[in-house]
């Protein structure tokens, strides 16, 4: 009955649902809340929508590798890496910004500059990752 559908598929659908919304999350979520709000209150809004973004990305990471463990392991290895990654990011360096931020006062601290530079890096390599992933997924499919 459903002989197009396959773990490869479901993996590369998952993959592609992920990378959405990460594109969508840094080029146009992000940049919409800063115009449109003021930075008292864009910031804040972020701080809360960020433990989200983080967990969504690992759980659609974690489902999109072990979609493809099974017939491309390597693909599999990659999405399972990114969603270590957003879990990471959610329980161990969103905490750190947020300690950063206030013992600095605000945004302009050294240290949460650098942390904030980390994340942006790390959700960086993790877009790429998963759209390298995702075109070998759609190759294989």
């Amino acid at each position: 009955m459903f002989d197009w559908l396959s773990l490869t598929l479901l993996a590369a659908l998952t993959a592609a649902l992920l990378l959405g919304g990460m594109v969508y999350y840094a080029l146009l979520f992000t940049p919409l809340v800063f115009r449109h709000l003021p930075r008292e209150t864009a910031g804040p809004f972020l701080r809360q929508v960020f433990p989200a973004y983080y967990l969504t990305g690992a759980i659609l990471a974690g489902l999109a590798g072990l979609f493809a463990l099974w017939a491309q392991p390597i693909e599999g290895a990659i999405l399972l890496i990114v969603a270590a990654g957003f879990g990471y990011a959610r329980l161990v360096l969103l905490p750190q910004i947020d300690a950063a931020r206030q013992a600095a006062g605000g945004a302009t601290g050294e240290r949460f500059r650098l942390l904030h530079r980390l994340s942006v890096v790390i959700n960086l390599l993790q877009a790429l990752a998963v759209a390298s992933v995702l075109i070998g997924l759609m190759l294989a499919a």
